[in-house]
């Protein structure tokens, strides 16, 4: 049961196998009885999902049926992961699970001082995960606590993390905004943006890794980058106005997809990832023949081309030129996509109905 889908290990939603290279047809959906605020996660026979109302469902990739579900206390707010027949997720009911991921039973559970969003991470046998000012590393089979980085006052590393050449880098979200890159080994600190412990920004998003570097939000309007070695700064870019909502990028072959966040004037951006500059733009409200738009999180990318998600439907967006390949209309997403040779998955809500729902290339037979 092998994964691929937007919470791997560099987060930068760039999938390997099949994509959507034209307009995906609808397989199946599934009403899960609750809303959900995290992402769905996909293998080769499994799709994963965290409601609200506590409950973390397992759903066959192919036919959309029920396999099991497995109750918290509390919302399941984050997006969960998968290796090696483990299903893992944080509950805000202030437990960390591991599950069995062909049966739901629980493998371990371990105990936090906080309910937290963060989704965790699986690299070579450890998952990494952050709650309150703890970052977690544990061992993936029996929740042994490897090491963890604890920081000093208010700040929360509840942000997803990122991993790549033997570093992980974490977000600390609240107050006093930083960027940290740990040793996966112990947990000791190899670099922090801003390095000045008074400098500190409002917020920063996701850290994506490609190529060398780091690319994240930086406050309400900014992507920046850094070197992932040394944490100097290679670019920051203004890309709107204020009250933005601008989503994690994407990244793959050297571009950046990533919105401007303005809604009544929403644009996808290709930028070079070395340099900044704009190589392409397309407005997400005219396809759709709206006064206004919003896309939900990062887009998924495989085989050259983008799938945005959006309130009114879904745009094909070819990375190198920023040419929209195919729409679908009337599909109101709200959730980031998982995507998986050939799949498409994510949540969606409208009239009252709510559902996961599975969509195919043209190419996938199943």
């Amino acid at each position: 049961m092998n994964t691929c889908d937007g919470a791997n290990e560099h987060r930068n939603y760039n999938f390997s196998g099949m994509g959507i290279i034209d307009k995906p047809k609808l397989l199946w959906k599934y009403e899960p009885g609750s809303d959900s605020s995290g992402h769905p996660i996909a293998t080769n026979e499994l799709v994963f999902m965290g409601c609200d109302n506590g409950s973390l469902h397992a759903v066959d990739a192919i036919s959309g049926k029920r396999k099991w579900v497995f109750e918290t206390d509390k919302a399941v707010s984050s997006t969960p992961a998968y290796a090696e027949g483990i299903v893992y997720f944080a509950s805000r009911d202030r437990f960390f699970y591991a599950l069995s991921a062909s049966t739901g039973a629980l493998v371990w559970k371990f105990e936090i001082d906080t309910d937290t969003r963060c989704s965790p991470l699986v690299h070579l046998g450890i998952v990494y995960f952050g709650a309150g000012n703890n970052f977690y590393a544990f061992d993936s089979k029996d929740g042994t606590v490897k090491w963890s980085f604890k920081l000093d006052g208010l700040d929360k590393l509840d942000l997803s993390p990122s991993i790549a050449e033997e570093r992980i880098y974490v977000v600390s979200s609240t107050r006093n905004g930083f960027l940290y890159a740990l040793d996966v080994k112990n947990g000791s600190v190899l670099w922090r943006f801003p390095e000045d412990k008074d400098t500190y920004v409002d917020r920063m998003g996701v850290p994506v890794f490609s190529d060398g570097m780091v690319c994240a939000l930086l406050g309400e309007n900014n992507l920046m980058t850094l070197d992932a070695k040394t944490g100097a700064v290679i670019w920051i870019k203004e890309l709107a106005g204020s009250g933005t909502r601008m989503n994690d990028p994407s990244i793959v072959d050297g571009v950046i997809v990533c919105n401007n966040g303005q809604h009544r004037d929403e644009l996808i951006l290709g930028l070079n990832l070395k340099t900044g500059e704009e190589i392409w733009q397309l407005n997400a409200c005219n396809p759709f023949k709206m006064f206004d738009n919003s896309i939900m999180g990062p887009p998924g990318i495989t085989e050259g081309i983008a799938v945005v998600l959006t309130d009114h439907g879904l745009l094909g967006i070819e990375v190198s030129t920023g040419k929209q390949k195919w729409i679908l209309k009337k599909e109101s997403a709200h959730t980031t996509a998982a995507m998986h040779d050939g799949l498409l998955y994510f949540y969606s809500w409208g009239s009252g109905n709510r559902y996961l729902k599975a969509f195919r290339d043209k190419r996938k037979k199943v």
